[in-house]
């Protein structure tokens, strides 16, 4: 009697699904046995005797068997380093960083934000505070690893270069109409004589604003990211009075010239003659647990030229919930608000 079906392609496929699952239980045992095993090598190479002062292989950094390579999350290159100077390295050759904002990341030490950590709180023992991964900064809070701060400040960086041009741009528009008038009086305005005072009553509209940024750090946590926008924010500021200066003597060098031949070259002074303007840079961190405050504070007193902004103000933490934009006191382009806001 035929039951209609083959008992033999029956037991066949029980025999695969039987193999499917025995393989799927021996990969998953495998991996458990790989993960403890990696474990197990962290523990002997922290906990190892180091009685031999000469062995080299004693202590030292082997990234290839103790570290990850990739990032679990986004897949890069992971940048792993004993020294900051190295970490910035190794970000700029995976292609991770910015070679404008390289210089605002070695002067603004990674390490000095963490050396507050203990060393069996790291996330690899004995390997330092200068690998490409997150770190636990305590109060449950952790700062991001290196190439994703490298990646949203180098985000931050265009958008620093975009608002630079823009004024460098209205700049050349109001000494283009300065020249443009001074010129008109040149070829022999019979006004001349009485746009004089007229033309040096309204100076100030050619008149261009100090570079005056200000940006708000969201969860400053321990004030590695603040401090990076303070100096890059100080960087492009400074660059751009600098640059400024030298288009105004360029632009009053060539007012002088075209208004010579008619006696009117006192109108250059519309463009030369512009007051010694301060940069103006603001930056605010915002963070709301005491503790992570006091330790952004110390930590950017450790770098020069954070201590100076400190010093004049114009780098502050405040304690206070992120969400709560008020009373901050910073000033931007033109008035009030913000240029930049990192979260």
């Amino acid at each position: 009697m035929s039951l209609g079906f083959d008992i033999w392609a029956v037991v066949r496929w029980c025999i695969a699904f039987a193999l499917t699952v025995c393989g799927l239980a021996v990969v998953r045992h495998a991996v458990r046995l790989w993960r403890l095993r990696k474990k197990a090598r962290a523990y002997r190479y922290y906990h190892s005797d180091d009685d031999d002062d000469d062995d080299d292989n004693a202590v030292g950094f082997r990234f290839e068997d103790d570290l990850p390579m990739n990032c679990r999350y986004c897949g890069v290159i992971l940048s792993h380093a004993s020294t900051n100077a190295q970490l910035v390295d190794n970000l700029v050759v995976n292609g991770l960083l910015r070679a404008d904002i390289a210089p605002a990341f070695r002067e603004v030490d990674r390490g000095v934000f963490l050396d507050h950590i203990d060393e069996l709180s790291l996330p690899f023992p004995g390997h330092g505070v200068y690998l490409d991964c997150a770190y636990a900064i305590g109060n449950n809070a952790q700062i991001s690893a290196p190439h994703i701060h490298a990646m949203a400040i180098g985000l931050l960086q265009e958008a620093i270069v975009a608002q630079c041009e823009r004024r460098r741009r209205r700049r050349r528009r109001r000494q283009r109409r300065a020249l443009h008038e001074l010129s008109s009086l040149a070829m022999g305005n019979n006004n001349a004589a009485n746009e004089d005072d007229s033309l040096r009553d309204d100076g100030a509209r050619y008149e261009v604003q100090p570079p005056r940024m200000a940006a708000l750090d969201i969860g400053s946590g321990t004030g590695y990211v603040t401090a990076c926008l303070a100096v890059l924010l100080l960087d492009a500021a400074r660059n751009e009075e600098t640059e400024r200066k030298l288009a105004e003597e360029g632009a009053g060098a060539a007012g002088a010239g075209a208004g010579a031949g008619a006696g009117v070259g006192a109108e250059a002074d519309v463009v030369a003659a512009q007051p010694s303007l301060e940069v103006e840079v603001e930056v605010v961190g915002k963070e709301h647990m005491p503790e992570l405050v006091t330790l952004a504070r110390r930590s950017c007193a450790r770098v020069p030229r954070c201590l100076e902004m400190m010093r004049a103000g114009r780098l502050r933490f405040v304690e206070g919930d992120g969400r709560d934009l008020t009373n901050l006191d910073a000033k931007a382009d033109d008035g009030g608000g913000l240029s930049l806001i990192h979260i």
